[in-house]
């Protein structure tokens, strides 16, 4: 017969070991704080230094900014202002070219087309020419030196452009001499008139006739002097 001994577990149980009481002291507690706000401090600090850097920085990038927008407005402006001149040029080239078509003659057919418009303004506006239509041509009357003295400006850019110095004096009664000017002044070639007298004539009787139309009675004589320019 046969013995069986069976081993029971042993089991160990052991009591857990309280936890042991962590005690803080109040020097540990204000160290601790001081530390906090130590590091509250330093941040606060580290934030408003870096608030204005931000600001000048943003200040910086914006000024770039616009000065980048400046630069390309000027470029834009630049080519525009390109296209524009050469707009410009092509139609001051197309009006001097009407210009020179409508107001400006060959000089040899304007001297006779201008010596044809005065007479017939002289029976337009009834008026009467008491002298001879005296024509020099610009280079003649550029020779004297006072021309020269009461040339303006304007003469000075015309000067490419044939002329002829008029000299003639018409007679007749004030309204219609200022007609005559007028309608002289719209004439259809460019006409420029320098200087202009008038000198009243009183009728006499018994006394020589004005002009070599031989005019009698009162009225007023006209002396026009007067630059005509032509087609170079």
């Amino acid at each position: 017969m046969s013995t069986q001994v069976r081993e029971h577990p042993v089991l160990d149980v052991r009591r857990a070991r309280r936890a042991r009481r962590v005690t803080v002291s109040p020097t540990e507690v204000l160290a601790a704080l001081a530390a906090a706000a130590a590091i509250v401090v330093v941040l606060v600090y580290y934030f408003s230094s870096l608030k204005p850097e931000q600001a000048r920085a943003a200040e910086a990038e914006n000024r770039l900014q616009q000065q980048e927008k400046t630069l390309i407005e000027h470029r834009m402006s630049d080519k525009a202002n390109a296209e524009g001149a050469g707009e410009t040029s092509g139609l001051a080239k197309d009006s001097l070219a009407q210009f020179k078509e409508k107001w400006l003659k060959p000089l040899g057919q304007g001297r006779i087309a201008l010596i044809d418009d005065i007479n017939a303004l002289t029976k337009k506006t009834g008026v009467q020419l008491i002298s001879g239509i005296d024509m020099q041509s610009g280079a003649e009357s550029e020779s004297s030196s006072e021309k020269r003295e009461r040339q303006k400006k304007i003469e000075d850019v015309l000067n490419v452009y044939p002329k002829l110095e008029i000299q003639f004096s018409v007679f007749g009664p004030y309204q219609s001499l200022r007609n005559f000017v007028r309608e002289l002044e719209e004439n259809k070639q460019f006409l420029v008139i320098q200087q202009i007298s008038l000198t009243s004539i009183e009728e006499a009787k018994g006394g020589p006739r004005v002009g070599r139309g031989g005019v009698g009675g009162s009225g007023v004589a006209l002396s026009i002097n007067a630059t005509c320019y032509f087609r170079p």
